[in-house]
C-alpha cells in the first residue's frame, strides 16, 4: 500500500480539538494537516503490519512517482533527492518527527475507527 503525502506534511498537525475546522479553517493549515496525517497512518500502518507478521508493505512517497523506487521497504518515506526534495531522484527521505510519535498516530487511528465504524489491524503490543 502506497501512502502519498507531500512536503507539506512538515507544516502539520492534528487539531484534535477542532478535526472539521468549524472554530479555525485555513486551507493551507488543513491541507497541511492532511498531509502530516497520510504520514502518521502510512507510519501507523507500518507498525500494525508488522507486528502481525503481515507480507503486505505500507510505504509513504511524495510526489507519488516514487512509489515505484524497487528498493523501498515497508515504513520507508520515499521523495526526491534534489534541494528541497522538489525534484530529483527518488531516495530515502525523514518524515518531520512529530509525524513518526506513535502515541499521536494511535489516538488518529482509534479516532478515525470511532468516526467511521471499520476496525482494522489491532494494535499489538510487544
Amino acid at each position: 500500500m502506497v501512502t502519498v503525502s507531500s512536503k507539506r506534511h512538515r507544516r502539520g498537525s492534528i487539531q484534535f480539538d477542532d478535526l472539521t475546522g468549524v472554530k479555525d479553517y485555513s486551507p493551507t493549515a488543513f491541507y497541511a494537516q492532511s498531509k502530516f496525517a497520510n504520514v502518521l497512518f502510512g507510519l501507523e500502518l507500518h507498525r500494525r503490519l508488522t507486528a502481525t507478521g503481515s507480507p503486505v508493505h505500507s510505504l509513504l512517497a511524495h510526489p507519488g512517482y516514487a512509489a515505484t523506487e524497487p528498493t523501498a521497504r515497508s515504513g520507508q518515506f520515499i521523495g526526491p533527492d534534489g534541494r528541497g526534495e522538489m525534484r530529483g531522484h527518488p531516495t530515502l527521505v525523514r518524515a518531520v518527527p512529530s509525524a513518526e510519535d506513535p502515541a499521536t498516530a494511535t489516538r488518529l487511528w482509534t479516532l478515525s475507527e470511532e468516526l467511521t465504524g471499520v476496525h482494522h489491524l489491532k494494535r499489538v503490543s510487544g
